[in-house]
């Protein structure tokens, strides 16, 4: 490592690699090495990491997400310096804190506030200020009862709890977080989100993993995804946590249906009335699968009906988020005339008039019952579908969050004048 790096880095990273021998290939005594070559035995070598590059800027939050075996935690190793590159550079401006495996280096026989300062001390605080932060270290851990009681005794979170609470109150130029927000009951969740934002507000730099994707969205400044031992995307957190869920939905609807994406086979109910075909209609009728904010979209569900004693069948369609919350659903429910369907196919359509989701990626979830609560199908990760932007005619070209952008109405009232409406929609 080197701290030869402009003003404005923290972290340079340079052909990255790290490569793990899997078998016999991790035995590296030269005898084993002689061996394999006389007998021409080819290495198995998994590649975590294969040429990785990446500047981070002083003060930014980055994110990384990924799936699991992407190389996240290996990456955050390698900064960290718990383990080296196979080959590559890293370069690192400052003192580094990382959390990794939390909980990792506690005596089980001693007490938490001798687990404290063995801990401190080894993480780079003196022990006389470490007994000066002693009471808010384990006030932030929610563990003011527990100063004086053996590790032993405390539950996988408090130990948890304990160890982000001492690396929160160091003062390093760099923190690395690895799915610390995972950790704790939701009271110790808001007190790591407020150590978080104090340490942007302080122009630190933070590396953080994780998979909730809300988290990077809306803490970090820049998240990058890692694929295959590189970096698969990087910029701004919307924009690659949208992607990122995109790829997790198509992966799920793979795995769901194999070859046909219509398979009953993973599904539940007792499918003598089913989804056969569902698809996205634009205003003029044409199907796609990108639709403009405001615009009209129809969500037209095709079904079969192979029971003629099917009473009051109904349909509801539910329209998930990225990080699979239900944002609306709709129920469709029979008129007297059709209340006992004749077998055969049929389709439904929703029409929503004025499209309010916010720009993302959305999936539907399709549920066919009856009047007795009989489930008839249930097709969870069906077919999804994205919302882009509208085009912007407006003075202010800023971006919106939430859910909806709901349609208001504003009225601003001055004293030298008439009020003035500004109609926001």
């Amino acid at each position: 490592m080197s701290d030869q790096l402009p003003d404005h880095l923290s972290i340079r990273l340079k052909g990255l690699t790290k490569h793990y021998y899997l078998g016999s290939a991790q035995d590296r005594s030269l005898k084993s090495l002689i061996l394999r070559k006389l007998r021409g035995y080819q290495a198995d070598i998994l590649k975590i990491l294969d040429g990785v590059d990446l500047e981070v800027e002083r003060g930014q939050a980055l994110g990384i997400c990924g799936a699991n075996g992407s190389g996240k935690s290996t990456l955050l190793k390698l900064i960290a310096g718990i383990t080296y590159p196979t080959s590559g550079d890293i370069q690192v401006c400052g003192r580094v804190a990382s959390l990794l495996e939390l909980g990792a280096g506690f005596h089980p026989d001693m007490t938490g506030e001798e687990n404290v300062l063995l801990n401190g001390v080894i993480l780079g605080l003196s022990e006389k200020s470490l007994k000066r932060e002693m009471q808010a270290i384990f006030r932030d851990a929610g563990l003011e009862r527990f100063v004086r009681t053996p590790i032993k005794h405390y539950s996988t979170g408090m130990v948890q709890r304990l160890a982000f609470s001492i690396a929160s109150h160091l003062d390093p130029d760099i923190l690395i977080l690895d799915e610390v927000f995972a950790v704790g009951d939701a009271l110790f969740q808001h007190t790591a989100v407020d150590i978080f934002r104090r340490f942007k507000a302080r122009n630190k730099t933070i590396l953080l993993v994780s998979h909730d994707l809300h988290i990077l969205e809306n803490f970090c400044d820049r998240v990058i995804m890692l694929s295959n031992g590189g970096i698969l995307m990087d910029g701004p957190p919307k924009v690659v946590t949208y992607q990122y869920a995109a790829l997790v939905w198509q992966h799920r609807y793979q795995i769901g249906s194999g070859d046909n994406p219509y398979a009953v086979t993973n599904r539940l109910g007792d499918q003598r009335m089913r989804v056969t075909k569902v698809c996205f209609l634009d205003e003029q009728g044409n199907e796609g699968r990108v639709f403009r904010q405001f615009s009209p979209i129809t969500i037209r569900v095709s079904l079969i009906c192979e029971d003629e004693d099917i009473l009051y069948p109904a349909i509801s369609i539910k329209i998930l988020d990225n990080w699979s919350r239900g944002v609306c659903q709709t129920l469709c429910t029979p008129p007297e005339e059709l209340r006992k369907p004749a077998p055969g196919t049929f389709e439904v359509d929703l029409t929503f008039d004025c499209l309010l989701l916010m720009p993302g990626n959305y999936t539907l979830e399709l549920i066919v019952g009856s009047i007795a609560g009989l489930l008839l199908d249930c097709w969870s990760f069906a077919e999804s579908f994205s919302v882009i932007p509208r085009i912007e005619e407006r003075r202010y070209q800023g971006t919106y969050d939430g859910v909806f952008f709901h349609p208001a109405r504003w009225v601003i009232h001055h004293p030298e004048g008439e009020a003035v409406q500004d109609v926001f929609q």
